[in-house]
């Protein structure tokens, strides 16, 4: 390998990098051959990598990539801006030879930009011969020049570039062994960059470059076929692409098969996820229009006495069992450990007055049994915030119960 190309030189697998599903491979390899001299098919190794191998046995490919020692290639500007005129023109130049192919660019500024293709009679036979510059120029931008190392020992390393459209190549020799020198003899503008394509890297960036070749490019190599030989070629093309269909369509119905059926599987999990979800939002919409329907209530409702404020804080310190009202005085029965006390807190609270034991303490049992009297220094209409909350706590027991 030369000396002269630059230490900033990247490798094709790095910048353009694409991995093909496992079946477009396996189709390569039934359809697509490489022809250097010796014909070669596409095979996969272990790994599912390309390679090329020699084929030894006589069969017609598909689609032949041919070597670029074994055709002729010519980039040409012609001023014809119509493509049909052009078209015309060039069928005029060159005949109707099977072996030369041409594809108009297109340009602009009255320009076409034109690549013509003349492969040697070596050649096998195939439906469609390329170019392999054409392929492997798939992978370059303008300005790029790669350097294609061979297949085989006996061939030659190969420059190729893009220049806008037109496609540029020569093959490796003691003069043109260099990229600047190869495009001063191509003629073309400053090199950005430069790729190597190694030996072993080929197979699968011939594989890359052949996806990238538009059909529009492919149909002006198809080969010209008269009537006679119309239905063995039609034949030959079909069943690879029949098969290459049912293969396809087998994959994505087995493929779309599966993920229905696990999305049904979600659906149902998610059904009785929702179906328990919906029976929890019921059953809490129910509980908080009682609620609200509750607090409402509760709200509307004044407790008119103060006496069961007070007796609220009886009711934890005694046993009560009687409470009556005499000419207006409040008298409550009931049994305590001291009674003294109990007087005592009943006296210091805000709204009681005139408190005293209307007879004498008795004691029986470890308690005393008193009888306590008062009355109250007005008449309470408040809302009463621990009523609310009394109800709502028996609102809960009403419902859990």
């Amino acid at each position: 390998m030369n000396n002269n190309i630059s230490n900033n030189r990247l490798l094709v697998n790095k910048v353009k990098e694409q991995s093909l599903p496992y079946w477009l491979k396996a189709l390569i390899c039934k359809t697509v051959g490489y022809f250097n001299g010796d014909l070669y098919r596409f095979a996969l190794n272990s790994s599912n990598e390309l390679f090329l191998t020699l084929e030894h046995k006589t069969t017609t490919r598909l689609i032949t990539i041919v070597s670029r020692a074994y055709y002729s290639e010519i980039a040409k500007n012609y001023p014809v801006e119509n493509n049909s005129e052009l078209k015309k023109l060039l069928s005029l130049e060159y005949g109707l030879s099977n072996n030369t192919f041409y594809h108009v660019w297109g340009g602009s500024k009255g320009q076409n930009q034109v690549n013509i293709w003349q492969f040697f009679s070596k050649t096998p036979d195939s439906l469609i011969k390329l170019p392999e510059t054409l392929v492997l120029s798939q992978l370059l931008n303008n300005s790029e020049v790669m350097l294609s190392n061979s297949v085989s020992d006996k061939d030659t390393s190969l420059y190729i570039a893009r220049n806008q459209q037109s496609i540029h190549s020569a093959l490796q020799t003691p003069i043109v062994n260099s990229v600047t020198r190869f495009s001063m003899a191509a003629g073309l503008p400053m090199v950005e960059g430069e790729v190597l394509l190694a030996k072993n890297e080929k197979p699968q960036q011939l594989a890359n470059g052949l996806m990238k070749v538009k059909l529009n490019t492919l149909f002006s190599f198809i080969k010209k076929v008269d009537g006679k030989n119309s239905l063995p070629l039609l034949k030959k093309v079909m069943l690879p692409i029949a098969a290459a269909s049912f293969i396809y369509l087998l994959a994505t119905s087995t493929f779309l098969l599966y993920k229905q059926g696990i999305l049904e599987e979600q659906l149902n999990e998610k059904s009785s996820l929702v179906s328990s979800a919906l029976q929890q939002q019921q059953a809490f919409d129910h509980d908080f229009s009682r609620y609200q329907a509750l607090k409402q209530f509760a709200n509307t409702q004044k407790i008119r006495s103060g006496l069961w404020i007070i007796m609220a804080d009886v009711f934890s310190k005694a046993k009560i069992t009687n409470v009556r009202t005499v000419d207006e005085r409040y008298v409550i029965r009931g049994s305590v450990d001291k009674a003294t006390d109990l007087l005592e807190h009943i006296s210091n609270h805000a709204n009681v007055k005139n408190s005293k034991f209307d007879f004498p303490i008795r004691k029986g049992r470890g308690v005393e049994v008193f009888v306590i009297s008062f009355e109250l220094s007005n008449i309470l209409s408040i809302d009463n915030k621990a009523a609310s909350k009394e109800l709502l706590i028996s609102a809960k027991e009403s419902t859990n119960g």
